[in-house]
């Protein structure tokens, strides 16, 4: 049994239709007045045997579990890197005052967080004598990312299901992989989560049941991995950048960045890797044509008769690189990242990415729809996606 504990009623509907569809029985708790129920509601939940899923403002929840399990609130260095990583323009909520900020990093002792997506707070889970406890921030889109994302998948843990498999996938659509797994609708032995963000990052997550033979869980499991082989990226939960950077130092090999529209991101994205310095050596910002030109060697020819918005531009950064920083690899971007700036021969959303070494230089096109952060969000997921299948092409 899980016990929603929550004062959102705009919640109350999608929770319940998604632990009715995947068969979760669930009790929900609604409190009209949190600030003065949550602590005799926990009091008595917590001398039964189910397991809580409480969601309200982060840190008097934090600051009430950790009073009734009688624990400490303790600062939570993960939760601190996982802020870190989600793109300030991601994030749909303004950030919060310092003396807030160290607040939101603050759990009960012993809890383990999970990475957030649309804002400043991580949820968190434990255990107490009687079962887990899973907390959940208000913030609408945050508590559903962490229902969808951690909850469900947990739940079928202890329903009888056991995690198998974790596959970080990059490119299809959310409805393309969900069709793509729909000749495994009939069995009740396995069970799929699907999570895509709106750059077609996506981490899927299969579940077996206890009971299910060893021979059929490996049929399964290599059916699945052979729908999607051109568009794995990790068997782990796990960013496109950690693998990118894993891959560099598995090879030796060095990289050097030049990015125009992207503005620094795909660099930023590299340095969030711990110990990036072993394999990142350079990133520089071009964004002018003057920058171009004077940093890159771009040859005025070119930026006059193509544009910075073009194939041959994009190469010649990417050369500029290799010939300027001497890394093993190099990666450029440029593009029309909007809302302005775009003609009838390019539009918004149109973006090249080169990427190579001294053997050969391959230019992407692509046309992203989404406004100005989400072209640069895409460039860059698709930038770091290309130069992991490079890198793992050189390996064999």
């Amino acid at each position: 049994m899980l016990k929603v504990i929550t004062s959102d009623l705009k919640i109350c509907t999608p929770l319940g239709e998604r632990f009715r569809n995947a068969g979760v029985e669930f009790e929900l708790l609604y409190l009209s007045a949190p600030e003065k129920q949550l602590k005799d509601c926990l009091a008595a939940e917590l001398g039964g045997s189910a397991d809580l899923f409480v969601i309200g403002e982060s840190f008097f929840v934090k600051e009430t579990v950790a009073d009734v399990l009688d624990r400490q609130l303790v600062y939570d260095k993960k939760a601190q890197i996982d802020l870190i990583r989600v793109p300030e323009k991601e994030k749909k909520l303004k950030p919060p005052a310092e003396f807030e900020m160290e607040k939101l990093l603050l759990f009960p002792e012993d809890f383990s967080t999970f990475s957030p997506r649309y804002g400043y707070e991580c949820a968190s889970m434990g255990k107490y004598v009687g079962g887990d406890i899973i907390l959940a921030p208000d913030n609408f889109d945050e508590a559903l990312y962490t229902l969808d994302n951690y909850v469900m998948p947990y739940l079928a843990t202890k329903q009888k299901f056991s995690t198998v498999s974790v596959y970080k996938i990059f490119g299809p659509e959310k409805n393309e992989i969900i069709h793509s797994l729909s000749e495994f609708k009939r069995l009740t032995t396995v069970r799929f989560f699907v999570e895509t963000d709106f750059a077609c990052d996506t981490k899927l997550t299969v579940c077996f049941s206890h009971s299910v033979a060893k021979n059929v869980k490996e049929k399964i499991t290599e059916a699945v991995y052979a729908k999607f082989r051109e568009n794995i990226y990790a068997d782990e939960d796990c960013e496109l950048e950690d693998v990118a950077v894993k891959l560099l130092e598995l090879a030796g090999a060095t990289l050097g960045i030049a990015e125009s529209l992207t503005g620094g991101m795909v660099a930023s994205k590299i340095v969030n890797v711990p110990n990036a310095s072993k394999a990142f050596l350079e990133g520089i910002v071009s964004y002018s044509n003057e920058a171009k030109a004077a940093r890159l060697g771009v040859s005025g020819i070119s930026l006059s008769n193509y544009g910075a918005v073009s194939s041959e531009v994009a190469y010649e950064m990417a050369v500029g690189v290799l010939n300027t920083a001497k890394t093993d690899f190099a990666l450029a971007t440029t593009g029309i990242a909007g809302p302005t700036g775009s003609s009838i021969d390019k539009p918004v959303g149109l973006v090249y990415v080169s990427l190579g070494n001294n053997h050969g230089i391959h230019v992407f096109k692509y046309v992203f729809d989404g406004d100005r952060n989400q072209v640069r969000v895409k460039t860059t997921k698709n930038a770091l996606f290309q130069l992991i299948k490079l890198l793992k092409n050189k390996r064999g």
